[in-house]
């Protein structure tokens, strides 16, 4: 299960992460870094503002291996924030 009810899920990418056990996964691990980032960041506004361009370029992906490369991507990135 992914970090949002998929019961709700409307945009394509989003039926896409629902449907596929990796997707899924990485989105959790995603959403969990996410959360660190804000707390550790000293500008959680910076974390956010990142979240969102990421957001717009993951949902612009055609197809599940690119998903999984931008949720890669992504996760790499938000150790940053949390290491």
């Amino acid at each position: 299960k992914p970090s949002f009810d998929c019961a709700k899920a409307k945009s394509r990418v989003s039926k896409l992460i629902c449907n596929s056990n990796e997707l899924a996964a990485l989105d959790v691990q995603e959403a969990a870094l996410i959360r660190r980032a804000r707390t550790a960041a000293a500008t959680p506004d910076a974390v956010n503002a990142e979240e969102d361009d990421w957001r717009r370029d993951r949902d612009a992906c055609p197809d599940v291996a690119c998903i999984a490369e931008a949720y890669h991507g992504r996760i790499a990135d938000l150790h940053r924030w949390v290491n």
